[in-house]
């Protein structure tokens, strides 16, 4: 939504986009100072940043296969860093989501 704010709000304005997608203007400006300045945001998005670049080289070094049997011992560390809730919600945040199941 924001990539689509940022796209028109010269042309609608960002209070008028933001009433019609029932999105709070503030969210929005909130995300583009984050943008501007990555030290704004909060130490949860920091470190699922931090742990989406570890998920996406572990994918990478496995020629970007995602094969559980393979990819368990590479990712292991990380469920040991994180519950497996924190674990899945970065997991379904980065590219694999249509291949991995929801619990």
């Amino acid at each position: 939504m924001i990539a689509f704010i940022e796209e028109s709000r010269e042309a609608l304005g960002v209070e008028p986009i933001c009433k019609a997608l029932q999105f709070a203007p503030s969210t929005y400006y909130e995300r583009r100072a984050i943008a501007r300045d990555p030290e704004r945001a909060s130490l949860r998005a920091k470190s699922d940043a931090a742990l989406s670049l570890k998920i996406e080289g572990a994918w990478a070094d496995n020629r970007k296969l995602l094969w559980l049997p393979l990819m368990v011992q590479e990712l292991s560390y990380l469920l040991r860093m994180r519950s497996i809730a924190n674990f899945c919600q970065a997991f379904q945040r980065s590219h694999f989501r249509s291949c991995w199941p929801v619990w």
